[in-house]
């Protein structure tokens, strides 16, 4: 990190903008549901590497937590007048994000707008034209943004800071995404900023906190968004658990981690896990996984240390989808993998993919049943999401229609869509409408009263609503 701190007495502004629906942006895509809230990870961190890098006072604002409008948002910076306003872009929402940042800029005259994100390190151009931005972070935001800060304040060239795209006088210039080598270089975030109060995990509320140990991912799955905008790096166990115990100081319980694939090292969980055990730290907490990657010891470290519910992208139980989609795993595999969950005590919940012109009937027929047959407690079913940029979107680049301002990404044969949201609805009541299913949901009630209930109403409301031609919303 650089320490200059020509930015003292200077103020720097974070938001996490206002939307019409509760978003959860993060870099590599958007979660949307009434269900939960969680905190804007990459936000702080950005805002901590700005305090400690730069001396600035970092002003920061989460409009979606605080379900302000672009209005309170504006009176906030109209407040604190400060000279540059950084945002993150998210993936769905990014020509919203984009309209509201520059109407915001308005608020402050001469206030300069920096933003990053996904599309931001894939389509820095279309930002530029399309947009009066006056810069943004390709790849990792940490890498650039207290480098421009300080040569911006400095009145300094730009052009030379990686990972920036910014304007000049003959319009603007645009460099290679820069990102973090070593990621135990970064501050942790500084979660003093926020309210801890207005963020909950769907069944265990809060307070509740996101800890990322690590950023991008080992493997290649070709629909998804991370393998093409980052690189895999990992933090100490010991800074992780760090963290850890620093929020559980500010009275937070429960924890997600945050990685696309946190088992992608199984030395490394039990390390993390041996710990947060060691410190004698009493939490709850989830994480991603794939498929291949659980096992048995592993698992029972995890239980050990306070995992309740293991997250697993299952995405398909036919072998020419999996293969599509870049996933070297056996169909017959997968359930026998998910029962290891259940043994080893935790709930399990399941990320399904449905639709897509390579899907066939038959292809769809095998998912159905091996979702019917799994051991899984909980799903998430979700149409295949075109991502401009990804493998996948390449690949069927003649029948997709993408356009980043304004944002439309959508197959051309709408017949494709139609079809995909058939067999979610399909799924999604299959699976939800079985008697043990609901019987778990009505335990977990028990378990954990008040918002599971919440939880379970909104369930059954989105189960009842499919059979009509409700536009949908995700779940969790």
């Amino acid at each position: 990190m650089t320490h200059d701190k020509v930015l003292v007495g200077r103020t720097v502004a974070v938001v996490n903008l206002p939307h019409a629906e509760k978003l959860v942006r993060r870099y590599m895509c958007t979660y949307r549901s009434p269900c939960f809230c969680f905190p804007p990870h990459e936000l702080l961190q950005v805002a901590a590497c700005i305090k400690e890098g730069s001396g600035a006072q970092v002003v920061f604002l989460d409009a979606i937590a605080e379900k302000l409008r672009e209005e309170d948002v504006a009176r906030f910076l109209r407040k604190h007048q400060p000279e540059f306003l950084i945002t993150l872009l998210g993936v769905e929402s990014v020509a919203a994000d984009l309209q509201c940042a520059m109407a915001l800029r308005q608020s402050v005259p001469g206030m300069r707008v920096a933003v990053f994100g996904y599309y931001a390190t894939q389509f820095p151009s279309d930002i530029m034209e399309d947009s009066k931005v006056d810069a943004l972070f390709r790849g990792d935001a940490e890498a650039s943004c207290v480098p421009y800060l300080i040569a911006a304040v400095r009145g300094e060239p730009l052009e030379t800071i990686p990972g920036l795209v910014g304007r000049d006088a003959t319009g603007w210039f645009l460099n290679e995404p820069a990102y973090i080598r070593e990621y135990d270089s970064l501050p942790l975030p500084d979660y003093t900023m926020v309210n801890l109060r207005r963020y909950k995990e769907m069944l265990l509320g809060g307070p509740f906190a996101i800890v990322q140990t690590a950023r991008g991912c080992p493997y290649a799955c070709t629909y998804c968004t991370s393998p093409q905008d980052s690189r895999y790096v990992t933090r100490s166990p010991e800074r992780v658990v760090d963290e850890i115990e620093g929020l559980v100081r500010l009275n937070v319980k429960v924890f997600r981690f945050l990685d696309d694939t946190f088992t992608a090292n199984k030395k490394r969980v039990m390390t993390i896990c041996r710990e947060m055990l060691r410190r004698n730290l009493t939490i709850e907490w989830s994480c991603l996984s794939r498929v291949d990657n659980l096992d048995v010891e592993m698992l029972s470290w995890m239980k050990k240390a306070g995992c309740v519910r293991v997250i697993v992208g299952v995405e398909s139980y036919a072998p020419g989808v999996l293969e599509m989609f870049g996933k070297r795993i056996a169909p017959e595999t997968i359930n026998a993998r998910l029962r290891l969950i259940r043994e080893a005590g935790m709930e399990s919940l399941g990320f399904i993919i449905v639709g897509g012109p390579f899907e066939s009937e038959a292809d769809f027929e095998l998912t159905r049943r091996g979702v019917l047959a799994s051991p899984l407690d909980l799903v998430i079913v979700d149409t295949l999401s075109i991502y401009g940029g990804s493998d996948l979107t390449q690949r069927y680049k003649q029948e997709v229609e993408f356009q980043l301002l304004p944002y439309i990404s959508r197959w051309k044969n709408p017949e494709v869509e139609r079809v995909a949201l058939q067999r979610e609805k399909t799924l999604y009541r299959q699976f939800y409408f079985r008697p043990r299913i609901l019987l778990h949901q009505l335990f977990t009630i028990f378990r954990y009263p008040g918002r599971s209930f919440r939880l379970f109403l909104h369930l059954v409301s989105f189960l009842f609503s499919s059979f009509q031609n409700r536009e949908r919303k995700d779940l969790f």
